[in-house]
């Protein structure tokens, strides 16, 4: 929207402040890989530990409360 030119002086403007980042949105990076790619990993696990506990839940379903006090 500004246009390269007015980005470019901006970005010039604040070189070494170290208060404010300036990011350009148009590549589509909006968060950085890395950290996307360590929060992917975490959501992948807590999806499959979801997914093991909703197997054993569907199993102890499965049992007759019987067999259970038996044990």
């Amino acid at each position: 929207m500004l246009g390269e030119e007015l980005y470019n002086q901006v970005a010039a403007k604040l070189n070494g402040n170290d208060k404010i980042k300036l990011a350009n949105l148009a590549d589509g990076q909006y968060v950085g890989r890395d950290k996307f790619d360590a929060l992917d990993t975490t959501r992948k696990g807590l999806k499959e530990q979801l997914d093991d506990r909703d197997q054993q839940l569907e199993a102890l379903r499965k049992l007759e409360p019987e067999k259970l006090r038996a044990r």
